[in-house]
């Protein structure tokens, strides 16, 4: 139980192109930018080329703002009050990362913020949403808990009245949001992500690219994230050529191997697309067995520390990267809207860059960055979400 559970965890991260951060990649790795960036002699459809490559240029800068915020009505008093945020497993960074966004931002409204780490495990986390309604919290949000990992628990919170939000899930079929639970869906801004990764070979390829897709079958999630990459070359690219390799997070450490025997048995490859950045690693000796460690580009997307740094040193040519904190503050919003009485809007905007070599190379790539908006732009957008809550900064 326990390793599907982690499974589970870890495909929710990687829903929300969040990952693990990995020991930075090996100075001595094969570099991916040395392949043809042609794609083939022929060029593809000059319209799906050039809306691939506009979508590159749109994502490829800095912003401030992410859009208007609608203001919310009512906003509760939360000064001095507990809110508790309950994540599958603090050991997972980007977890760790959006609980101290979320003690942020709402601490601008009062609240004190209290994390008990899931540990992974449906028994932790049950507790920890029964001491919190023991507690008396105002309310709970948890982060990439599966509604279905623990029906009972979050059911047991919303009829006691604590305003429960299901943080980076949908409501899945035959649940319904309430007055106290709600359902943070953070897909619609994850799929524009991966829609990215087609983009990127399509203009990196003048729209005839031969692609190496890792599909992550975890879930119905990460299934749709491929379905969405798959739907952009077919809409955009008809000349493009997609082979596809399945895994699962449980079995990521089998991905190398996957891809040596997919790479040996189509050897026109020029891109290979993995999902999250954070399975690099596993991928490389796989491409480095194969002979195709040079001959291939990689279009991952995470945006975790390593995997800028393998961007950086030119080992992966495109990382389609997602701010955490803002995705902290996202969160946050739901949880105030769900206590204000309003509806918890899904993450349909927010901070995705596309990161190659070119605009890494100025980047300071730390961890402390990383869980901030160093590398997005400025924070001019949290007054947005301030001034939706009527709060000042």
């Amino acid at each position: 139980m326990k390793k599907s559970v982690r499974s589970q965890a870890a495909a929710a991260v990687a829903a929300v192109l969040a990952t693990v951060s990995l020991a930075a990649c090996s100075a001595t790795a094969e570099s991916s930018n040395d392949a043809d960036s042609s794609g083939g002699s022929n060029s593809g459809d000059a319209s799906g080329v050039a809306y691939a490559k506009a979508q590159l240029e749109k994502y490829s800068a800095t912003q401030d703002h992410y859009g208007d915020i609608a203001a919310v009505p009512n906003v509760p008093d939360l000064n001095g009050k507990a809110v508790w945020y309950i994540p599958i497993g603090t050991s997972v960074p980007v977890l760790a990362s959006m609980g101290d966004a979320i003690s942020e931002a709402l601490g601008n409204l009062g609240a004190k913020v209290h994390t008990c780490d899931g540990k992974f495990t449906p028994t932790t986390i049950s507790e920890c949403m029964s001491t919190a309604a023991t507690q008396k919290a105002a309310a709970v949000i948890t982060g990439f808990v599966d509604y279905n990992m623990v029906p009972a628990a979050f059911q047991d919170l919303a009829s006691k009245g604590i305003p429960t939000l299901v943080g980076g899930q949908a409501a899945p079929s035959g649940v319904s949001a309430s007055k106290t639970l709600g359902f943070f869906d953070a897909s619609p801004l994850t799929q524009q992500a991966y829609k990215l990764m087609a983009d990127a070979a399509i203009a990196d390829s003048n729209g005839n690219a031969q692609v190496l897709e890792v599909s992550l079958t975890d879930s119905s999630t990460t299934k749709a994230n491929t379905e969405a990459t798959d739907a952009e070359f077919k809409q955009y690219c008809p000349a493009c050529e997609v082979t596809t390799t399945e895994t699962t997070t449980a079995a990521i450490a089998q991905l190398g191997s996957a891809l040596a025997a997919k790479l040996s048995a189509n050897p026109n490859i020029k891109y290979v697309i993995i999902p999250q950045d954070a399975f690099y690693q596993a991928a490389l000796p796989g491409l480095q067995s194969a002979g195709f460690a040079n001959k291939v580009k990689i279009i991952t997307a995470g945006g975790s520390t390593a995997g800028m740094q393998s961007v950086k040193a030119g080992q992966i040519a495109y990382d389609m990267g997602q701010g955490v904190w803002n995705q902290g503050w996202s969160m946050a919003d739901g949880a105030v809207r769900l206590l204000a009485g309003a509806e918890v809007q899904p993450e349909t905007q927010g901070p995705i860059r596309v990161f190659t070599k070119d605009n890494a190379a100025s980047l300071d790539l730390t961890d402390a960055n990383y869980a901030s908006s160093a590398w997005y732009g400025s924070d001019a957008w949290k007054q947005d979400y301030l001034t939706a809550w009527g709060a000042q900064k």
